[in-house]
């Protein structure tokens, strides 16, 4: 009578199959170990390594106070927008377009004269705001202006 039964065991140093009655030539890789393999130096890990709280985040990208302000100046808004701040800019936006129906639509009244310092105010504003927002951006994240 057989001592094991069919299947895969230890034999000689590999992990051969065992038919019964004999050793097949069939052979097999090691069963994966339960323990995690660390890599060792120089050798590239599998996997994303966990974050290491305290090292110091990817490089953020630079703004160009040149183009905020340009877009600005295009479409009042666009350029604090473009920087992050789009609160501000819808802002900008809103009483831009505020200022172009008073001036516009009430334009032949008096009342209709107060949309053009609007349109300016707003139109002026938001080119500086732009302008500052970017600067004070790079400054904050390490870059020079």
């Amino acid at each position: 009578m057989n001592e094991h039964a069919p299947g895969w065991y230890e034999h000689d140093g590999e992990r051969r199959y065992w038919d019964g009655s004999q050793w097949t030539h069939s052979t097999s890789l090691p069963p994966p170990s339960s323990v995690a393999r660390v890599p060792q130096s120089g050798e590239l890990a599998p996997y994303a390594p966990p974050p290491v709280y305290g090292a110091p985040a990817l490089p953020r990208a630079r703004k160009e106070p040149a183009l905020s302000l340009l877009l600005s100046f295009f479409i009042p808004g666009v350029g604090s927008m473009v920087n992050g701040d789009v609160g501000a800019g819808v802002a900008f936006l809103l009483v831009y377009g505020l200022g172009l129906v008073l001036l516009v639509c009430l334009g032949w009244l008096i009342v209709g004269l107060i949309g053009l310092p609007i349109c300016v105010g707003a139109w002026a504003w938001s080119m500086y705001h732009a302008y500052l927002g970017a600067v004070n951006f790079n400054r904050s994240v390490g870059y020079a202006g």
